[in-house]
């Protein structure tokens, strides 16, 4: 297998669920390398995630996508509230204005079909899971991601590919980097071998679900 792939070991309406097996799996990695979040939520949502931007070790940024029907009326609306620089606009005729901060989208409240994404990466282990998680809320659809390193286990020839492994929840979305809302939450072990993934599924008591898919 060329690229990593993931394999999908709970699915569930109850996100509490969701992140207790995911912190069960990642118990039994050698390390965490590091933690990455997408969540994509609307200019009203945006304060939620404000307290991970007071997270001093996590990267956080905002991306508010604009389309070319609304990019007059949207930066109508944000003239005085953004520095030029934060605005781009695409070759296609989209605009994005980045690191968008509630105050500043304030006067975009009720103008419908914005979306702001929200990427926080390269957390230490534990420091923003759960921040995260209580700002996605019932609304968002959102990834949590955690690189880790699976342990050497030779009775099944599996060795560590840290560069592929890892653990992902993947919340009111049903697969990967979709802005699809659902109801429910997923699991998956990330890896380069259907091996490696059942030994992960049956160290907390789970078998693989399904077929992989394209993975990170």
């Amino acid at each position: 297998m060329g690229n990593s792939a993931m394999y999908p070991v709970l699915r569930t309406k109850r996100l509490d669920e969701a992140y207790a097996l995911a912190r069960d799996l990642i118990s039994h990695a050698v390390t965490v390398q590091e933690v990455d979040a997408l969540a994509v939520t609307g200019v009203d949502g945006l304060h939620r995630y404000e307290p991970l931007r007071a997270l001093a070790e996590v990267k956080f940024h905002t991306s508010l996508e604009v389309p070319e029907s609304q990019a007059e009326e949207v930066l109508q609306r944000l003239e005085g509230h953004v520095n030029e620089d934060q605005v781009h606009r695409f070759d296609w005729g989209e605009y994005c204005v980045w690191d968008l901060d509630p105050a500043a989208a304030a006067p975009l409240s009720g103008v419908d079909g914005l979306i702001v994404r929200v990427d926080a990466d390269e957390a230490p282990d534990l420091l923003m899971e759960q921040p995260f998680l209580h700002a996605v809320a019932e609304t968002d659809v959102a990834q949590l991601y955690w690189s880790v390193v699976w342990p050497e286990v030779p009775e099944r020839d599996l060795r560590p590919i840290p560069k592929y492994d890892g653990v992902e929840i993947l919340v009111h979305t049903p697969s990967l980097f979709s802005e699809v809302w659902c109801d429910t939450h997923s699991v998956w072990v990330h890896c380069r071998s259907d091996e490696r993934a059942h030994w992960a599924a049956e160290r907390v008591g789970k078998t693989v679900l399904g077929q992989a898919r394209g993975g990170r």
